[in-house]
């Protein structure tokens, strides 16, 4: 069967499979490199610990160099299953072989890395098994054009899609009937650009959640596809856990902080709705990871590379990373390997940026002089970060900074932050609104006891004299920096009423380790203060619970995947169909490959010539033997067209698809399912008008 046939509901009973495929993919080859991470900076100790920090990083690994591995095979056009798992072996083999004498004999990595294998694997077999956890694959909005694209590039084998039978098949006079301007490209469909030149599709967002998705697809077909966010989440659950406790040396911190990532709506809500922040937030929690594990320079550098070609708007963070970094890197005495370290962090960002230049022209052109404004900023920032390399080189000078950061820096740090700020709203007509929309927002989402639990870790984390470890605090500042700028720009925020998925960057991860910190420090100096910690940490659990619950239960579209392939079983791989809506013709085109027309350009507002236009070709293509047919999902069935389609059949009538939809609270105070039905009939076109 092709994989892009597959339902969700077709997998249902096969879970074990597709795990244990994401494991030896994913995994794997992490696993076999994660000898270059084996010095550890106040890493907490322990059987279980030290099984968490090893799967971490092996997770951490492994997805970035399959990947990359990935990708690379697809740009080429060969991501063919068997050069695919020949690239996964040939990585896990290289690692394993030029680990020899560096990370220990082999049988002993291996009996502290199967744990966290069958952990991970474990957690992606119960994702994979749940039922009604959302089928987002729906065209029009982000999630559902995420799943297409990667859906698209595991079918065809190619991140370059080919030329497409109808498109390719249009005059130069015909095209403008069938799409329409938009930005700075041609649109097929809402969210899928056209070149028309090659008339093939273009992938609109940047490579690397795609990629994943196409991953999943090929390890577990289209459920696999659908809940990419969800096993991306179990794999960042595992990362962000064990970071906190490396960058603290405690273990109680990854308890707390995975029990505080767990009771965050924000989170959990996009657990189910595929989006590429998702990633992002695995990758930053990676980056925590690897700033607690001296040695690990290269793996860095790419995991920097990999968060900027997942998203180019992370070239300003970055920057601040690199600051952090630098104020991190002043106790070393090691200036020249500080400086080739600096280097290759910058080289790969700059690297990862351009890969995003040239696999995503469409969006970058979209951004316009945003792009401009964020090398700007990146440049800047990279120059101070350098500066402050430089700076340190003597001895004299760097010990004289060093003292005065202990003691100076997170103020500093703090009162630039507030700065920043401040000058952020001066261009803001109305700051207080942007203000108390956030307050209106954010707020209630995660709840007064999480955010004031998060307060108090951030208070134990940079008091004086705290004894937290510098990679933490550089870490937490460098989150708060990134929190706060996707807090006050608002056209950022706004993009979801509910809980913006912009959040799950920077603002999740910051919550939970700062959350995690409270909880641990209460419970490391026991006594009263470990009943007080495990009272709050129980309040703030039941607090959150309604909210947690309703974010983690309430799925949208349960059932596209059966509905969509029961009208692509209907649809002849010659045939072209009208679709009345582009929530379901996208779909029909890219997970199924059959030729689609997007009808909501004929009945939207302005409709009826491109309509009449398009008629005329239509009847072209069916005289040359072309069956042309229509797909509709209103009552009002064909009489939506603005023009009568004359003579056409109904040949087929699907039973009524019943999905619900989420709708959000304006405040931020919950969300209600949206209970809706559709009826999808096809006509075959008989003639033209």
């Amino acid at each position: 069967m092709d994989p892009g046939t597959i339902t969700l509901s077709t997998l249902g009973g096969t879970c074990l499979l597709p795990a244990l495929l994401l494991v030896l993919h994913l995994y794997l080859p992490g696993w076999a490199w994660s000898w270059v991470l084996d010095r550890r900076e106040s890493a907490p100790s322990g059987f279980w610990i030290d099984r968490l920090l090893l799967a971490a990083k092996s997770v951490v690994l492994g997805v970035v160099l399959s990947l990359f591995a990935a990708l690379a095979l697809a740009v080429f056009g060969v991501f063919t299953p068997a050069l695919e798992w020949s690239a996964v072996v040939l990585l896990a083999v290289v690692g394993w072989g030029m680990s020899r004498g560096r990370g220990g004999p082999w049988t002993a990595r291996a009996k502290r890395g199967w744990p966290g294998a069958c952990l991970l694997g474990l957690g992606l077999a119960g994702v994979l098994a749940l039922p009604n956890r959302g089928e987002w694959i729906v065209g029009g909005w982000d999630p559902g054009i995420y799943v297409n694209e990667g859906v698209l590039i595991s079918r065809t084998a190619s991140y370059v899609p080919p030329r497409d039978p109808f498109f390719g098949s249009l005059g130069e006079g015909e095209l403008a009937a069938f799409t329409r301007p938009v930005h700075n490209y041609t649109e097929a469909y809402p969210g899928v650009p056209l070149d028309v030149e090659t008339r093939s599709f273009r992938h609109l967002f940047f490579p690397l959640t795609p990629t994943l998705v196409a991953v999943a697809h090929r390890c577990g077909g289209l459920r696999a596809a659908a809940r990419v966010n969800e096993l991306a989440g179990w794999m960042t659950l595992l990362v962000l856990a064990a970071a906190a406790g490396a960058l603290s040396g405690r273990r109680s911190q990854s308890v707390f902080a995975a029990l505080a990532l767990l009771v965050q709506p924000v989170w959990l809500y996009h657990l189910h709705v595929p989006v590429s922040e998702m990633l992002q937030l695995l990758l930053i929690g990676g980056v925590g990871l690897l700033l607690a594990s001296p040695g690990g320079a290269v793996p860095l550098a790419l995991l920097l590379m990999a968060s900027e070609m997942n998203r180019f708007s992370f070239l300003p963070f970055a920057g601040i990373f690199l600051l952090a970094a630098a104020w991190v890197d002043l106790r070393r005495d090691d200036r020249r390997t500080v400086a080739r370290e600096r280097a290759l962090q910058v080289t790969a960002l700059v690297a990862g940026a351009a890969v995003d230049y040239a696999l995503s022209p469409v969006t970058i052109g979209r951004l316009g002089s945003v792009v401009a404004f964020l090398l700007a900023i990146f440049a800047a920032l990279v120059a101070a970060a350098v500066g402050l390399d430089l700076w340190a080189v003597g001895r004299e000078r760097r010990a004289s900074l060093l003292a005065w950061s202990e003691r100076w820096g997170v103020p500093v740090g703090v009162a630039v932050l507030f700065a920043a700020v401040i000058v952020a709203f001066i261009p803001a007509a109305e700051p207080r609104d942007v203000i108390l929309w956030n307050a209106r927002h954010l707020v209630p989402c995660e709840g007064w006891a999480f955010l004031a639990a998060a307060a108090a870790g951030l208070a134990t984390t940079l008091r004086a004299g705290a004894g937290e470890p510098r990679a933490k605090r550089a870490f937490v500042l460098f989150l708060a920096a990134c929190a706060t700028v996707t807090a006050i720009k608002l056209d950022i925020a706004t993009l979801w009423p509910w809980a913006s998925r912009r959040h799950l960057e920077f603002t999740v991860p910051l919550l939970a380790i700062l959350a995690g910190s409270a909880g641990g420090f209460a419970w490391d100096r026991g006594g009263v203060w470990r009943r007080w910690g495990a009272a709050l940490a129980a309040l703030v659990v039941a607090l959150n619970a309604r909210t947690a619950w309703a974010a983690w239960s309430r799925t949208e579209f349960n059932g596209a995947s059966r509905a969509i392939a029961e009208i692509a079983a209907q649809v002849g791989p010659d045939d072209i169909v009208v679709a009345d809506h582009f929530r379901w013709g996208t779909p029909l085109r890219f997970l199924h490959g059959r030729n689609v027309v997007n009808g909501e350009l004929f009945h939207a507002a302005g409709g009826r010539a491109r309509f009449a236009a398009a008629l005329g070709t239509l009847e072209r293509l069916r005289r040359e033997g072309r069956r042309i047919r229509f797909l509709t999902s209103t009552e009002e069935k064909l009489a939506i067209y603005p023009v009568d389609v004359g003579p056409a059949t109904a040949d087929w009538t699907s039973e009524p698809f019943v999905f619900s939809e989420i709708a959000h609270h304006p405040r931020a105070r919950g969300f209600t399912l949206r209970e809706k039905e559709k009826v999808f009939t096809l006509f075959t076109w008989q003639s033209g008008p």
